[in-house]
């Protein structure tokens, strides 16, 4: 769901929903091999800005071998897609990442999380590999309710041509996104003010949720915007309702941080949560994106698969190897994990000699 800023004119296209033609797509190969060894080869594909703002990325400062190509879109529009490739390869015993952040990032917690392990075990009848990936939930249900929470009759607006909507029409849906957004910034400035220490006195939360709520309410943030975006040409109309969007965004928040000083929040407590109301914003903001992002995981496993919970199967040529895939895109991860799970048999002769370590866990 796009916010009031990204939608733009789509606002009165209606999209809300619109599907997503060209999003980022991420294939990814995880080869395990007999030694306990483990091969990425991952690649990216979509515009240079949607691969950069919302997640990390395999960089060689992280032990990546990366390549990136320009590829042409076949359209009219002469647009073109970035395509990055990287491959890096994990020693046995080696522990593989659980994103893709540099040393330090200060804001690796917020990215896309991907815990992976690699068990081996041997048995009386042969080593077994344990692989499995899980993508951690990330929170959403807090803010799709208030999307959810619009009027039938807003909603019904959708189905109407954009030439046949009414000013008064128009109106309605400028204002309902308005609305999605206010209770969003209170969702941020909720989590923001429950990092304040000494816990504030509860009216503080209130009265400046009320002033956040009144810069909404003004009928002249509203009317004004459509006079002053609609006649004017599509590109400059994009470019009028995100300006609007940020000045109608920032007041909001604006109103909010005055009622804190007001009541007597001093600049320190002040400046801690406009650093924690960035945070709930951005780890919102990456949700959101990846959200439009589609998945394909192939793992390659040695010798005979036992079970998994992929999608499909196929075994190698040779009958040692074999390939479980998952497909899936970033919605599925909303408020539930993605588990990826496969567990593969090596007899022992293929094998080699039986190790003795047995229930080596790489983590």
């Amino acid at each position: 769901m796009m916010t009031i800023h990204r939608i733009g004119y789509t606002i009165l296209t209606l999209a809300i929903l619109a599907a997503c033609a060209g999003c980022p797509f991420r294939k990814e190969r995880i080869t395990v091999t007999a030694d306990g060894a483990v091969l990425m080869r991952l690649q990216y594909e979509g515009s240079a800005e949607e691969l950069e703002r919302f997640d990390a990325l395999p960089t060689p400062e992280t032990g990546w071998k990366v390549k990136r190509e320009i590829k042409k879109q076949d359209n009219d529009k002469d647009e073109e897609t970035q395509v990055l490739t990287a491959e890096r390869r994990f020693a046995p015993g080696e522990p593989l990442p659980r994103n893709l952040a540099k040393e330090n990032d200060p804001e690796a917690d917020l990215y896309l999380d991907f815990p992976t392990t690699l068990t081996i075990q041997d048995r009386a009848d042969g080593r077994y590999f344990h692989f499995r990936r899980t993508y951690t939930p990330r929170r959403w249900a807090y803010v799709q309710y208030w999307h959810d929470s619009i009027d039938n009759d807003t909603k019904k607006l959708a189905d109407k041509p954009v030439d046949e909507l009414t000013r008064d029409d128009r109106l309605k849906i400028v204002q309902a996104v308005g609305g999605i957004e206010a209770s969003t910034q209170l969702e941020f400035a909720k989590e923001a003010l429950a990092e304040l220490e000494p816990e504030l006195p509860p009216e503080y939360g209130l009265l400046a949720r009320r002033a956040l709520l009144s810069a909404y309410e003004k009928n002249d943030h509203f009317r004004p915007l459509l006079d002053l975006c609609e006649d004017i040409t599509d590109d400059q109309r994009v470019a009028c309702y995100g300006r609007e969007a940020d000045r109608i965004l920032a007041e909001g928040y604006d109103a909010y941080l005055q009622s804190l000083s007001d009541s007597g929040l001093g600049q320190n407590q002040q400046d801690v949560f406009h650093r924690a109301y960035q945070r709930a914003k951005r780890f919102h903001q990456i949700t959101n994106e990846l959200g439009a992002h589609g998945f394909e995981i192939e793992v390659q496993m040695p010798g005979a698969i036992v079970a998994h919970n992929g999608e499909k199967v196929r075994e190698g040529e040779d009958g040692n190897v074999a390939y479980v895939t998952w497909t899936f895109d970033g919605r599925a991860f909303r408020d539930r994990p993605v588990e990826m799970i496969v567990i593969s048999r090596v007899d022992h002769d293929s094998a080699g000699k039986r190790r003795h370590d047995v229930g080596v866990d790489r983590k």
